[in-house]
C-alpha cells in the first residue's frame, strides 16, 4: 500500500528540487520515489548511509534532512489520525528542528498546539461543570503551556481559586472581594487588545510596551493574592497565584520567592493532612512517617506539625485502653492484665487503668486458687459444684469450667 497522496507537499517540492542539482539526480531522485511510495523509513536508512559515505557532500546532507524531515511529518501524520496529539506534537518539535523554516512543519505545529489548548480547556470546561475543581485546575493550566494567552483558561484557573477559596472556609467578605476581582476582567483585555495591536503595527513598539506594562500590573495583582493567601494558610492556593504571577511577568523575584516557598508548604501541607488521616486510622507509625516529613520541609507550619504529632502519644493510650477493656469484656483476663500493665509502664495512672489492673490481678489469683488447689479437695459433688459457680462468677468462660458445672448437675437431676 502506497501513501502517494498523504505525502508532505512541501516535502518533496524540496526533494525534487535536491534531486535536480549537481552530480546526485539519479540516487535524489531513487529516495525521492521512495518518499512518495510511502517508503519513509528505507527513504532515511538509504540517506543516512550516502551521507555517512560522503560525509563532505553537501547535497548529500541536505538529501538525508529532507527525507528525514518527511519521515518525521509522516510520524506525526499518522499519530494524528490516532488521536495522539501530544506525540504528534513532539516529532513536529523535532522536524522544526532539523528546518525551523519548513512551512509545512510550521503550520501543523501552531494547528497541533492549537488543538492540544482547545482539548484541554474543553477537558477544563467540563469537569468544571461536574465540580471537579482540582481537575478543571489542573486541565486549565495544561491549556496554558500550549498556548499561553489563552484567557479563557487564565479566567476558569482565577474562577476555579475563588470557589476553593470560598470553601475552604474563607469570609463572605473576602469572597465577595475575589468576586469583583472576577468581574474585572479589564487588565485581561487589553493585554489581548495590545498584542493585536503588535501584530498589525509591527514597526510600533507601544503596543509591546503597553503589553509589558499591563502585564506588570497582573502580575503584582496575582501575588497580592498569594500574599493575602498565604495569611490565611491556604498554600496551594498561593502556590498558584505565585505561578501566574511570574508568568506575567519573569522579573517579579518576590513572586518567583513566593512561588518557590508555597511549592514546599503546599507540599509540607499535604503531608500534614496525610498524617492527621493516619492518627484518625490509628496508623500511628504511618502518621508520625508522613508528620516527621513534612515537619522537616516547612518553616511555616511548625506549630500545626508539632500540634498533631503530640496528640499521637495520647491516642496510642487510648487506644490502648480501649484494647484492654475489649479483652476484659471478652473475659480473657490475663491478656487484658498484661494489656493494662504496659499501659501503666512509667505513668502513675491512666484513667481508671490501676484500679482495673488490681481488680483483675486479684480475681486471677482468686480464680486460680479455688480452681487449682481447693476444688481437687472437694470432699463431694456438692462442694465441687459450689467451688464451680464462685469461679464462674468470678470468670465466666475459664477453663472447662461451665462444661464441668453442667456435668455435676445433670448427674445431681439424675440422682
Amino acid at each position: 500500500m502506497t501513501h502517494r497522496t498523504q505525502l508532505p507537499l512541501l516535502s518533496l517540492a524540496l526533494l525534487s528540487l535536491a534531486a535536480c542539482q549537481g552530480t546526485q539526480d539519479v540516487r535524489s531522485s531513487n529516495l525521492r520515489d521512495m518518499v512518495i511510495e510511502g517508503r519513509f523509513e528505507e527513504a532515511v536508512r538509504e540517506a543516512s548511509r550516502r551521507h555517512e559515505a560522503a560525509p563532505n557532500d553537501s547535497q548529500a546532507e541536505e538529501n538525508f534532512r529532507q527525507v528525514t524531515i518527511a519521515y518525521l511529518l509522516e510520524a506525526a501524520r499518522r499519530l494524528t489520525f490516532e488521536d495522539r496529539d501530544e506525540e504528534a506534537f513532539e516529532v513536529i518539535r523535532r522536524a522544526l528542528v532539523l528546518d525551523p523554516e519548513q512551512p509545512q512543519a510550521m503550520v501543523w505545529y501552531d494547528k497541533t498546539r492549537l488543538k492540544l489548548a482547545t482539548t484541554w480547556l474543553q477537558t477544563g470546561q467540563e469537569m468544571h461543570a461536574e465540580d471537579d475543581l482540582l481537575g478543571a485546575r489542573e486541565a486549565f493550566e495544561n491549556c496554558l503551556t500550549y498556548d499561553p494567552q489563552n484567557l479563557d483558561a487564565e479566567k476558569g484557573i482565577y474562577g476555579i481559586n475563588v470557589q476553593l477559596h470560598y470553601r475552604e472556609g474563607l469570609s463572605v467578605g473576602y469572597y465577595n472581594e475575589g468576586l469583583e476581582a472576577l468581574r474585572n476582567v479589564r487588565l485581561f483585555i487589553a493585554a489581548s487588545r495590545f498584542g493585536y495591536a503588535g501584530k498589525y503595527r509591527a514597526g510600533d513598539p507601544k503596543p509591546k510596551r503597553r503589553v509589558r506594562e499591563v502585564n506588570r500590573e497582573l502580575s503584582k495583582n496575582f501575588a497580592d493574592r498569594g500574599d493575602r493567601l498565604v495569611e490565611d494558610g491556604f498554600f496551594a492556593a498561593a502556590r498558584t497565584e505565585y505561578r501566574m504571577a511570574v508568568q506575567l511577568d519573569a522579573d517579579n523575584t518576590a513572586a518567583q520567592t513566593g512561588f518557590e516557598s508555597m511549592s514546599v508548604e503546599a507540599a509540607a501541607h499535604e503531608l500534614l493532612k496525610s498524617g492527621k488521616m493516619w492518627v484518625l486510622r490509628g496508623e500511628f507509625d504511618k502518621a508520625e512517617k508522613k508528620l516527621e516529613s513534612g515537619l522537616a520541609m516547612t518553616a511555616m507550619q511548625q506549630a500545626a506539625f508539632t500540634a498533631v504529632m503530640a496528640t499521637i502519644g495520647e491516642a496510642r493510650l487510648a487506644v490502648t485502653y480501649t484494647s484492654a477493656l475489649n479483652l476484659e469484656r471478652d473475659f480473657r483476663l490475663e491478656d487484658a492484665l498484661a494489656v493494662y500493665k504496659r499501659l501503666l509502664e512509667g505513668r502513675e495512672y491512666y484513667q481508671d487503668a490501676r484500679t482495673r489492673a488490681s481488680t483483675l490481678e486479684e480475681t486471677v489469683s482468686q480464680v486460680h486458687e479455688l480452681y487449682e488447689e481447693q476444688l481437687p479437695k472437694a470432699a463431694s459433688d456438692d462442694e465441687a459444684l459450689e467451688l464451680l459457680r464462685r469461679i464462674d462468677f468470678l470468670w465466666p468462660e475459664y477453663l472447662d469450667v461451665q462444661d464441668r458445672i453442667d456435668a455435676l448437675a445433670a448427674k445431681g437431676e439424675g440422682d
